[in-house]
């Protein structure tokens, strides 16, 4: 094998990046919108007026606005939205790939003060590349690709990696003194990247750690820390204004009437404590579908747990210490120039420092979600790119060409990473097939046999819904979503009454947020339309009114009431608000 070919031209590199990731995303172009894609784009109003978007306003504002974009562009075909994921994630695999190739210019590697201007190394850029593969490759990211909506988590690492990418060779092109174009570029380059750790934060709040990370690549990189006192302060200045990015996400919400917590969707069911244990468990399930990633699901079915003491947690939270104490001491022993150690810390804090935002104190009503890995896996490729550089160059020194075996594994690891990408996308091929999955998995989920009986009632599959919901509320009694659901199917089955026992499980439960609570009088609602009683229908339809405003559906349910007592003018009312609401639906 000629590791020559393979680490040569830098277009030859990008080239295999763009044509791998288009393989292993090939047959997503036809997948649907899933789950929280129907509120967040089809159902959702606000994307589907351009003119909304300005002046802009919310956190993830610019995450949104392409949305708004593809709708202009695309209407509801999912074809177009899946296409701009692609290409999110294609860009993204080019800025590891820079990122890495910026990293070995920077004084660290070169053992200068201000980096080298040669061309980097063949074995270096084959590590570079090595990287951007595995990012792109691996299975984990399906969910932040091939899930329309996890957009969201994708162009925020897009702006997180340009913006860090810029910022490096901002840095390695300011120390060029005396050449005055270089400097125009240099402040150039800045601009960009405090550009787009604005644009960032205002897609998705995981980029409040990227000033960390700066931070970070400047002590590991570009020897920061042994910096004269008026180097530092330079380099301070350079810093300060990324730091102040930081107050952009409490300043927004707090300017809009928010609260901080909604910046990360948190919820006040889980304990801070609580939520802190279970994310021990869930970041050794993190590493563990980066090593081996089988059994992915969409629903993990995780419970909580509430004692430090527990077995699990503990051993996790051990585990996590000695991984984070081995990548400190990685940088420790990693103080001589162009180590490949030293790319294996910087990935695994990378790591802890990306996944922090979601996995610390924050509670979020989803303790687990793939999607979440998606920044956080760029450390893991550039830890085991390093790793796989240091075991190349040992190798290579004491075995010479045996060294091509390091390259062969390598190749051989993303072909098997990206045919399991590409079937794990075939379970994204419908709603059913994907629910179906996660039932398969875990077949105790509550919410995974809920959410599979509601898409086997669209369906039609009546009696396979049924069977859905009465394993739902079976496994957990108190799930008030399924008894709404459940007595829905008894009440179009036609036995009204039994429908209304589950209502009213559900209503007694106390447990329904505003939406599942409008959904239960909507369903309240239908039953007594159904018992010929539209008054008392109305009167139902009106509590769910106020719950969900901007609802289409309530509105047009109050239209059929209205028309069935013949109040033509009330029914022509609500069923106009409905269309201006919902113009693809009513």
């Amino acid at each position: 094998m000629r590791t020559s070919f393979l680490s040569g031209s830098r277009l030859l590199h990008l080239s295999i990046i763009a044509v791998t990731a288009c393989l292993v995303y090939s047959n997503t172009f036809s997948v649907p919108f899933h789950y929280d894609d129907k509120l967040n784009i089809v159902d959702y109003a606000w994307i589907k007026d351009l003119s909304a978007f300005w002046p802009p306003a919310g956190n993830r504002w610019f995450g949104y606005f392409t949305f708004a974009l593809n709708y202009h562009f695309n209407g509801l075909d999912p074809a177009g939205y899946h296409a701009v994921n692609l290409a999110i994630h294609v860009l993204n695999g080019f800025l590891i790939y820079g990122l890495i190739m910026t990293i070995f210019r920077t004084p660290y590697w070169s053992g200068t003060k201000n980096g080298i201007k040669e061309q980097v190394p063949g074995k270096h850029a084959l590590a570079a590349l090595f990287a951007s593969l595995l990012f792109v490759a691996h299975p984990v990211q399906t969910q932040a690709v091939t899930y329309i909506v996890q957009r969201l988590a994708s162009l925020a690492a897009f702006f997180y990696l340009l913006s860090l990418a810029a910022y490096a060779r901002a840095r390695l092109l300011a120390s060029e003194r005396g050449d005055g174009r270089k400097q125009w570029v240099s402040l150039s380059l800045y601009a960009l990247s405090l550009l787009a750790a604005i644009l960032g934060m205002k897609t998705k709040e995981i980029v409040f750690t990227l000033p960390f990370v700066i931070m970070l690549s400047e002590v590991f990189f570009f020897r920061s820390l042994s910096a004269d006192a008026v180097t530092m302060r330079r380099r301070l200045l350079y810093l300060l204004p990324f730091l102040l990015t930081l107050a952009l996400i409490p300043l927004t919400l707090n300017g809009f009437g928010g609260d901080l917590q909604d910046a990360f969707r948190a919820t006040h069911e889980i304990t801070r404590h609580d939520y802190l244990l279970t994310q021990f468990r869930v970041l050794m399930t993190y590493l563990r579908l980066l090593i081996l990633p089988i059994d992915q699901s969409i629903d993990y079915d995780y419970r909580l747990y509430r004692a430090f003491g527990d077995p699990a947690v503990l051993l996790s939270f051990l585990g996590l210490v000695c991984l984070a104490g081995f990548a400190g001491i990685l940088f420790m022993r990693s103080r001589r120039e162009q180590h490949p150690s030293r790319l294996v810390s910087f990935g695994i804090f990378w790591f802890f420092v990306t996944i922090s935002v979601e996995s610390s104190l924050v509670p979020i009503a989803d303790v687990i979600f793939e999607h979440r890995l998606y920044l956080p896996s760029v450390g893991a490729a550039i830890a085991v790119s390093g790793a796989a550089l240091f075991l190349f160059g040992r190798v290579q020194e004491r075995h010479g060409q045996a060294a091509r075996i390091i390259v062969a594994a390598g190749i051989l690891a993303v072909i098997l990473l990206s045919v399991a990408a590409y079937n794990r996308n075939n379970a994204w091929i419908s709603e059913i097939t994907l629910w179906e999955d996660a039932v398969r998995k875990h077949p105790g989920s509550a919410r995974a046999l809920n959410m599979l009986g509601i898409l086997y009632k669209t369906a039609g599959r009546r009696a396979e819904a049924r069977n859905a919901f009465l394993r739902a509320v079976e496994t957990r009694p108190s799930f008030a979503e399924a008894h709404v659901n459940l007595g829905r199917v008894y009440v179009e089955d036609g036995d009204p009454d039994a429908g209304m026992s589950e209502f009213m499980k559900a209503l007694s439960l106390r447990s329904l947020d505003d939406i599942d609570t409008a959904n239960l009088f909507i369903n309240m609602g239908d039953y007594y339309m159904r018992k010929g009683m539209p008054d008392r229908a109305i009167e139902f339809y009106h509590y769910a009114l106020p719950l969900v405003p901007g609802d289409a559906t309530v509105h047009f349910f109050l239209g059929k009431a209205y028309q069935t007592k013949g109040m033509e003018g009330k029914a022509a009312e609500h069923f106009l608000r409905a269309r201006q609401l919902n113009p693809d639906r009513y």
